[in-house]
This record gives structure tokens, sequence and C-alpha cells, in this order.
């Protein structure tokens, strides 16, 4: 589901004139509203963190990949010439895989996509957002929401900003996953690619053309099989 910025603003216009004319005393503000629109900003606080709880381990299963990739490129490098004039490749292959500790678990981005996890997480976003906007289309009107004390209106205003809070430390998460990975092409890539000139088509081979790869792959099996 795609959140449409238009919805966005015309919530943000319709509040600033509710309040512009609360504060003329044209209308009342009642606390039906007041916690409709804290409800409604906590549900999109917790959409917003759920989507980039994904988005996180979406960044970071790719990063930890592609690591992975360049950590087997430079093994199998190192098996079959250990000696290189332009790098000591070694040290640059421990150097790799100490950029990210969990890169021996990462799988392809196609497939971490489909995990269960991430598609319930996303689920989750999406019931988050569709609450948002049923809670402020509804908060007008004198409904179950009329039962609730001013108490409640004040915790779901603690609870959304604290949610807020918790979103943008997931969003400094993700800027630092990002900065590593432009870090590493803009930096150790090319450090590799002075030593090795396949190594890009290497790496750009398993990440961005993996069906191939597992056709080849699997052909190798069964050429194998045949000669065994």
């Amino acid at each position: 589901m795609r959140k449409s910025q238009y919805v966005f603003i015309i919530m943000a216009v319709a509040y600033i004139v509710i309040a512009i004319l609360n504060l003329r005393e044209w209308v009342t503000v009642s606390e039906n509203i007041l916690f409709g629109l804290s409800m409604s900003a906590l549900f999109s606080s917790l959409s917003d963190i759920f989507s980039n709880i994904v988005g996180k381990r979406i960044y970071q299963n790719e990063f930890d990949y592609i690591i992975k990739i360049t950590s087997d490129f430079l093994a199998e490098k190192i098996s079959n010439n250990p000696l290189n004039s332009l790098i000591d490749i070694r040290n640059v292959k421990q150097n790799v895989e100490n950029i990210s500790k969990g890169y021996k678990k990462a799988v392809h981005p196609n497939e971490y996509c489909k995990r269960k996890v991430n598609v319930l997480i996303n689920i989750s976003s999406q019931i988050c957002f569709i609450l948002s906007i049923t809670v402020f289309i509804l908060a007008p009107f004198h409904f179950p929401l009329s039962l609730f004390q001013n108490s409640y209106s004040v915790l779901a205003t603690l609870i959304a900003f604290a949610a807020m809070c918790f979103n943008l430390y997931i969003e400094e998460i993700i800027a630092d996953i990002i900065q590593k990975k432009t870090h590493f092409f803009n930096d150790t890539q090319l450090i590799i690619q002075i030593a090795y000139t396949d190594f890009m088509d290497f790496l750009n081979s398993h990440l961005y053309h993996y069906e191939n790869c597992i056709s080849r792959a699997n052909k190798q099996e069964d050429e194998y099989d045949a000669h065994t």
C-alpha cells in the first residue's frame, strides 16, 4: 500500500483550519477530537515503525550479502593465488568481514523479502495506516471515543510521541547502514577492483542476476551428478 502524500496534506490543512477556528472560538474542539487525533498520530507512527523495521532488515541483509559475496570472491582468489603485488589480499578479506558481523547468515535480497516475518510486519504497517485514517475520520463523531476521559488522550499523545522518537531512531540505523554501503563502494570496492578487475562483474552477477547464477549452479550440479 502506497501512502498517498495528498492524504496527509489534506489532514494537515484541515486541522490547521480547525485549530484557527478553535482559537477564535468559532468551533469547539471536544475531547473526542483530541483523543482521535492522538490515536491517529499513534497508529501513523506505528505504521512508520513497522515499515522502517522491514526496511532496516532488508537494507542490513543486502549489505551483509554484499560482504558475503565479496568474502567468497576473495577466498577464491586466495585459494588460486594467495600473493598479489597490488594489495594484501588476506588483510583486505579480514577487513571486509569485520565490516559486518552477521554476513554469514545473509541470503539473496530476493529471497529475504519473501520471508514470512517481513510480510507480516508489512501487513501490520498497512493495518496501522488504515486505522490511523479510520480514527481520523471517526474522531469528530460522538462514537465510542466519547467514553474516554482526558487522561486517555494524554496517554495516547505521550505514547505517540515515544513511537515517533523510536521511529527516528530506526531511521538513523537505516542511514548508518546506507552510509556503510556507500563507503564500501566508494572505498573498499575500489581497492579490490584495482587488484581484480573482474570483481564487480562477480558481485553484480550474484546480486542483480541471481536467477542466472542459480541456473548455472543447478546445471553444474546436474553435470556433476551425470558424471558420477
